[in-house]
């Protein structure tokens, strides 16, 4: 028993030792720059024998403003994407010709990644990272023409990558960062699936919902605390 309570206690020991270290360890920065992103898929794809096949798709390229705040072993930051939605629709049924659409959209990207910083030099460290980013459309507009459920488009990101921070001077670096990300289906999405699924249902064909995939890249100007 009182082997098992001395283990108890080591354990507790070394949990708490090792958190304070962790946190004595811990440096804090932030930084500004730019982003850029760019994503392809998404949508869905359906087959209806006997009359045939279609299939949509969502790509969309934004550049904006980036701000972050890094703990080392976490950085949280929060991006103002400019840029362009695009509806690639494709099909082959006589009564819905394929057509391609594209529209401007505003959002504001907030991401929070676990990263590991490895010290190769003086001046340089490489973290490989990985975590999610939310994307809150705040604005979808064709030409002058508003759409108020610009909502429906906000999406969930699962990504992972790499960044490099170049030291300028002691208090002073240059980040790079660069990532991959799988998207899930947004609102806009699981309701256009839902109507395929219905008129799949009536011809006896299939659907299958897509996931989006893409890249982000951000270069900043970061300031040790």
């Amino acid at each position: 028993m009182l082997r098992s309570k001395l283990v108890v206690l080591f354990i507790l020991f070394v949990l708490v030792f090792g958190a304070g270290n962790a946190f004595a360890q811990i440096n804090m920065s932030y930084g500004v720059g730019g982003a850029f992103t760019s994503a392809f898929g998404g949508g869905y794809e359906a087959t209806f024998p006997g009359l045939g096949s279609e299939k949509v798709e969502f790509p969309q390229t934004t550049f904006g403003l980036a701000a972050f705040f890094d703990f080392t072993y976490i950085e949280a930051s929060v991006s103002l994407m400019f840029g362009a939605l695009y509806t690639d629709y494709t099909s082959n049924v006589p009564a819905f010709p394929s057509y391609k659409e594209d529209y401007e959209i505003q959002s504001m990207n907030l991401s929070a990644v676990l990263k590991y910083p490895i010290s190769l030099f003086n001046i340089i460290s490489i973290f490989p990272a990985a975590g999610v980013e939310y994307q809150m459309v705040t604005s979808m507009k064709k030409g002058n023409t508003s759409f108020s459920d610009a909502g429906d488009l906000n999406s969930l990101w699962f990504k992972f990558g790499a960044g490099l921070d170049f030291n300028i001077i002691p208090s002073m670096f240059i980040r790079g960062a660069f990532y991959y990300g799988i998207r899930m289906p947004n609102k806009f999405e699981n309701d256009l699936k839902l109507l395929a699924d219905i008129a799949a249902l009536f011809s006896n064909g299939s659907s299958s919902e897509n996931f989006a995939h893409g890249i982000k890249a951000m270069l900043a100007l970061g300031i040790r605390l």
